[in-house]
């Protein structure tokens, strides 16, 4: 708080601090230009003659005046305070008002969140200009509840906004609240398992229990979630898991009320990479070396930059840096290999997939500068399995790709790794985030959770992972595991990310119970999930009332009026 004392003053004005005037009858204080909110005048007196009541017996009396001028009301300012007496249904909210020199009146605002939704009536807070404590009671309030409140008060110049405070209702406990979300920061042997829960004010412990199968049999730590009235993410980090296989998990929490466990999910893990290199170091990376395969006047080069020169605009797909050709430098014809020396052989026979990321522009539409995937199953000698082309007329963009190597490969004792880059003049090519993997089986596939979306309809979710093949998936669902009825079936990429899809299935029954799985194939074969279940919402009590009404009201007879109609 600033404070100006009497008779201190610099350039005509004011100023903090100084020495008070203990001579002079009369003071001013004279507030420098734009200062503004509320003002606390003080009179201090000292030494007074007589006994200090003007007009009472000694004629010694000392007596004063205060002049205020050039000084306006304000808006009111308004602070919420903490609610007390809070019970199971009830409170009382407190809060101050500085009506700020002009009638003021004020009120409450609450509810479940900060959209509030329900006032107190209005009360007036005088017209002063120090602070008021106000307060209201309310009722009716939901035991066990978070509820959020802030106190407004207007006045002729404007309103005022107290803070948002909240609290919580007293009464008898109640189970928390729990969510289960998508497992994320899947690798080939972990995950972590995410989810929220509410303690709804009362003392909770939450765990995640997770397996490969649905009678799941492991369990994280025991966690303590507090007391609180809002619902707060809660996560754990699993390993030990398999790569490439499906898991399944819940979330669990008690207190004082009980134990309240969510629906089961799923999560399949990565799939194991014989290779995965994204270039995010200045120079080559450890096992990878480079050979000129074509040379002209101007040498071909491989660099691993941050940005794109020719032509500008592009970051790196993933990571730090990415790798430059330089296509745009060298002449026509000009070639270099980035090769990996270390065998990645398997000699199991599965289908080997590379996937890579690349550039495509629409510069120099005559000039075929182009990347070839290749192997080598001796070092020496190359045969490429993809040619992926510079230029493209839709424009400039970053494009994940994917090839197969042939069946031969999978069996050699040795196998090698490289890219051929081949310049024809035109803008450099970009390249970007390598992995290599084995594939050798039908698609993975995990059921997930569903959810009712309405009476006739629900939301039925799964993850799909087309194990390096173009897939293809859809839904069984029907009220037994014999599956009367599927989904549309759709299409998927060939890749070896994990993709959750889902379908919306309608057409039934109110409040009834029903069975659905996920299944997938690609050229390997079929994968089924597991069976799930999800009840659709029973039809409102009141619909069900108004249609037994109508019903009799059609069949009855009306009393005093006959009907025109036959029997």
């Amino acid at each position: 708080m600033l404070v100006y004392k009497g008779n201190n003053f610099s350039n005509a004005y004011s100023f903090t601090g100084g020495t008070a005037d203990p001579r002079n009858n009369v003071e001013s204080v004279f507030l420098p230009a734009g200062t503004s909110g509320s003002l606390v005048i003080t009179i201090t007196a000292a030494n007074i003659a007589g006994n200090g009541v003007p007009g009472n017996a000694s004629p010694l009396d000392q007596d004063f005046a205060l002049i205020v001028y050039n000084t306006a009301i304000g808006t009111p300012e308004v602070n919420t305070l903490a609610a007390t007496n809070i019970g199971a249904t009830a409170a009382t909210l407190q809060g101050t008002v500085n009506p700020q020199g002009a009638a003021t009146v004020y009120y409450f605002e609450y509810g479940e969140t900060t959209a509030y939704g329900q006032q107190t009536p209005g009360a007036g807070a005088g017209s002063s200009n120090l602070p008021l404590a106000v307060s209201a009671d309310i009722g009716s309030l939901a035991e066990r509840t978070l509820y959020h409140v802030r106190l407004i008060a207007s006045n002729a110049v404007g309103i005022g906004y107290g803070g948002d405070v909240s609290f919580g209702t007293l009464g008898t406990p109640l189970m928390p609240d729990v969510q289960v979300f998508p497992a994320d920061n899947l690798t080939t042997n972990g995950a972590r398992l995410v989810g929220s829960v509410n303690p709804r004010g009362d003392a909770t412990q939450w765990l995640f229990e997770y397996g490969a199968t649905l009678a799941l049999g492991a369990a994280t730590a025991v966690s303590n979630a507090g007391a609180g009235y809002s619902a707060a993410t809660v996560q754990v980090n699993v390993s030990g898991l398999d790569p490439q296989a499906t898991y399944y998990y819940r979330l669990m929490a008690w207190n004082s009320a009980g134990t309240n466990y969510t629906g089961t999910r799923a999560l399949i893990t990565s799939t194991m990479p014989l290779l995965r290199e994204g270039f995010n170091a200045a120079s080559i990376p450890p096992g990878w070396v480079t050979e000129v395969v074509s040379n002209t006047a101007l040498a071909p080069a491989l660099t691993y930059v941050t940005a794109s020169t020719y032509p500008t605009g592009f970051a790196p797909y993933e990571g730090a840096r990415f790798v430059r050709f330089n296509s745009y430098s060298c002449y026509r014809g000009a070639a270099i290999r980035l090769k990996y020396t270390n065998n990645i052989a398997t000699a199991t026979g599965g289908k080997i997939n590379i996937a890579l990321a690349r550039t495509q522009d629409d510069g120099y539409a005559s000039n075929a500068d182009k990347i070839e995937a290749q192997y080598s199953t001796n070092g020496t000698q190359w045969m490429s399995v993809a040619t992926y082309m510079r230029y493209n007329v839709a424009g400039d963009a970053w494009h994940a790709e994917t090839c197969t190597l042939p069946t031969a490969a999978g069996l050699a004792p040795q196998l090698f790794l490289g890219f051929l880059f081949t310049s024809q003049y035109g803008n450099d090519c970009y390249f970007d985030d390598v992995s290599v993997g084995v594939f050798s089986g039908p698609p993975l596939v995990a059921t997930d959770i569903g959810t009712a979306s309405g009476p006739n309809s629900a939301l039925i979710n799964g993850l799909v992972n087309p194990n390096g093949l173009a897939a293809a998936y859809y839904f069984e669902y029907g009220q037994s595991t014999n599956y009367d009825a599927t989904t549309t079936a759709a299409n998927i990429a060939a890749g070896t990310s994990t993709l959750p899809v889902s379908n919306v299935i309608d057409s039934l029954i109110a409040g009834a119970l029903y069975h659905y799985r996920i299944v997938a194939t690609n050229a390997a074969g079929a994968s089924y999930g597991v069976d799930a279940t999800v009840q659709t919402v029973p039809e409102p009590l009141a619909a069900f009332l108004g249609m037994v009404a109508l019903a009799l009201w059609g069949c009855g007879t009306r009393q005093g009026r006959s009907s025109s109609h036959g029997t």
